[in-house]
């Protein structure tokens, strides 16, 4: 019998009959043989394109997978010697691939195997194919008499390689750009990558970094923290997410830096990785040192700014009230006209100057931090009703009702500053009264809900004058603010009365608030929190009743009078 090759699957042998010969990676039972029949059928199954060629190159068998793939009809293949323009594979570097290097040329020049990855342009996209050739031999010859092509289209393979590759460079790109270091870890801290920006940082390289424990970069006192906080990643991955941490780190030549870090769990290849951005913070650091040590120099200087005026103020009222005195004695005296006008006009000036003095020395002694809290008993009723009678004088030259009410549930015996109650109401009716030209001005204290160890009183002042623009408020409270400069000046004030009362208020525990509309006057309010002793004082026993009663009939002008009565 003719000896003759046997094809399958690409593999060729040397055989004297299909029968007589075992085919490389084909089994079959015994009494069976695998004639060229089968051999065809099984070839033209495969996935894989099949072209079997003679020793000129020429086409003699192809499955169709291989006519698919090279795109030329077996009717011109088997006519053809060489390449066609049809089938023009280019190498993974874009280079066209010529004909002699082609696989099947390389088998029938050489006679020994080759196999190589190429892509073939197509119109729908590039297809990409491992080429392997297996020449072919008679027994006895040493040159091969054909060639058998496989063409295994690897496309999506190699798109996922060249999207996975494409990942790679892009992540590449992305750490060596990055002016932050970038560490990768394991799940137990080793590290596995880094950037140059984290060579940089580190003063370190790659190849002395990577293996190495997180840990040997951060100072000793702090590597418990760090494997406390890896133990918690590993719990719970998201601990850390969209947060930052501050810390020290410490570089391979033992100088320590403080960093801002992000640690952010990954799964890579079902391994749990953490990803961590370390940005070098040395420089915002010592800025916020400096920025501190501005803040706490001007703040020596605000005190001693406060000290040095709190002691001029001083030095200058003791003359000023040298002044006062000696004006009130020539007033005393017999004067003529003009001077005793002149000298009236003297003392009014001095005192308005002695006010502005005493208003810079509390506001003084604010900022200096010079004003104590005491704790002491206290007659609301007196200190409420003192402060009336100082401006009732006043009041009634203005024809204005001056009236105060105090709620009776209000414990008699209190605890508080009386010194700076006092100040506090002082302005704030003495403001209601200078700024009101017609009506009313009524002082309230009323008590509120607290707890049964205080006694909460809210202080009310609200007056009938022309009220405060809206847009006035915000800036009501601060030092040297007038709502209108031209009535300031006409009735006098530096601007500074409601600043100091606003910070006696929140020096006692509460704060001063303002309720006002133009045309419809204006309400101060604050609550104090007072103390109420343990043990009461005791009640005084209220009068024995004699006689009848009596029937009074009182009429008052004032609804705010009849209201308290």
């Amino acid at each position: 019998m003719a000896a003759r090759t046997v094809i399958l699957i690409g593999m060729s042998v040397r055989g004297k009959d299909s029968t007589d010969v075992a085919v490389r990676g084909f089994h079959c039972a015994e009494g069976l043989e695998l004639t060229d029949e089968l051999a065809q059928r099984l070839i033209g199954t495969m996935h894989e394109g099949v072209l079997v060629s003679d020793h000129d190159a020429k086409a003699i068998l192809a499955n169709k997978r291989a006519i698919e793939i090279t795109g030329i009809p077996f009717s011109e293949m088997v006519n053809q010697r060489g390449p066609d323009a049809r089938f023009g594979p280019i190498l993974e570097d874009g280079r066209v691939l010529p004909w002699d290097e082609r696989p099947t040329a390389v088998a029938l020049r050489t006679g020994e195997h080759c196999g190589m990855t190429v892509g073939v342009p197509k119109p729908s996209g590039m297809t990409w194919v491992i080429l392997n050739a297996e020449p072919l031999f008679r027994d006895g010859e040493h040159a091969p008499y054909g060639v058998i092509t496989v063409f295994t289209d690897i496309t999506e393979r190699k798109i996922a390689e060249m999207a996975l590759t494409g990942s790679e460079e892009l992540k590449s790109a992305i750490m060596a750009a990055s002016l932050d270091a970038i560490l990768t870890l394991t799940r137990d801290g080793e590290i596995l990558d880094l950037n140059g920006a984290a060579e940089e940082l580190y003063k370190t390289t790659r190849d002395s970094i990577v293996g190495d424990h997180m840990t040997s970069y951060i100072p000793v006192r702090d590597r418990q923290v760090w494997e406390q906080l890896l133990e918690r990643l590993r719990d719970d991955p998201t601990h850390l997410h969209g947060r930052r941490i501050e810390g020290t780190g410490r570089r391979g030549d033992g100088s320590e830096f403080p960093f801002e870090a992000s640690v952010n769990s990954l799964e890579a290849g079902q391994q749990q990785v953490f990803v961590t951005f370390v940005h070098d913070i040395t420089d915002r650091k010592a800025s916020e040192r400096r920025l501190a040590d501005a803040r706490d120099a001007a703040l020596r200087a605000s005190v001693v700014k406060s000290e040095f005026l709190a002691t001029m103020s001083h030095e200058i009222r003791t003359p000023m009230n040298g002044v006062i005195g000696s004006l009130d004695l020539m007033l005393d005296s017999e004067l003529a006209p003009e001077l005793a006008e002149l000298a009236h006009i003297a003392r009014t000036a001095a005192n308005d100057l002695l006010g502005i003095i005493d208003d810079i020395l509390d506001l003084s002694k604010i900022e200096a931090d010079k004003v104590e809290t005491r704790r002491e008993s206290l007659d609301l009723v007196a200190i409420v009703e003192g402060v009336a009678d100082i401006l009732a004088v006043t009041a009634r030259q203005k024809d204005l009702a001056l009236t105060t009410y105090i709620d009776p549930d209000i414990p008699a015996d209190v605890r508080g500053d009386a010194r700076l109650l006092r100040q506090i109401l002082v302005n704030l009716v003495g403001n209601a009264v200078k700024f009101t030209d017609r009506g009313e001005v009524v002082v309230r204290a009323e008590r509120q809900p607290a707890p049964s160890s205080q006694a909460l009183v809210r202080f009310i002042v609200r007056d009938s004058g022309a009220g405060i623009p809206a847009e006035a408020v915000e800036t009501l409270f601060e030092p040297f603010t007038q709502v209108d400069a031209r009535l300031s000046h006409e009735r006098g004030g530096s601007g500074l009365g409601l600043a100091i009362s606003s910070r006696l208020v929140r020096l006692m525990g509460g704060r001063l608030a303002v309720d006002s509309e133009l045309g419809r006057g204006s309400v101060f309010s604050f609550e104090l929190p007072l103390e109420v002793p343990e043990e009461p004082a005791e009640e005084v026993a209220s009068p024995a009743r004699a006689g009848r009663p009596l029937r009074v009939l009182i009429i008052e002008g004032s609804a705010a009078c009849a209201d308290n009565i």
